[in-house]
């Protein structure tokens, strides 16, 4: 009985390509820091500096962007919040 659907040639071509698939990961992932550092520029004007959990769903990242800091509070289904971190000055008291 000739099936079609379970040619040998096909499952070979099939097991070729997720092998291919596999090893492409596989050097993807081993090389991700590199790969990183040639997509993004290194000059970056946006860093995250840290980030903390504020409770089980809410985040604050403190971002410094163009030599300012901003705290953005963000979590699934919230809208983020931004806010504008201004520089301790000397104090005059």
């Amino acid at each position: 009985m000739d099936n079609a659907i379970f040619d040998t040639s096909s499952i070979v071509i099939v097991i070729v390509f997720l092998a291919v698939l596999l090893i492409a990961r596989q050097i993807i992932v081993s090389k991700a820091g590199d790969l990183r550092q040639r997509i993004l520029p290194a000059d970056s004007s946006i860093k995250l500096r840290e980030t903390q959990r504020i409770d089980r769903t809410t985040q604050l990242s403190l971002f410094q962007l163009d030599g300012q800091s901003v705290a953005i509070v963000h979590g699934p289904g919230k809208a983020a919040t931004m806010v504008l971190l201004q520089p301790n000055g000397p104090s005059g008291e």
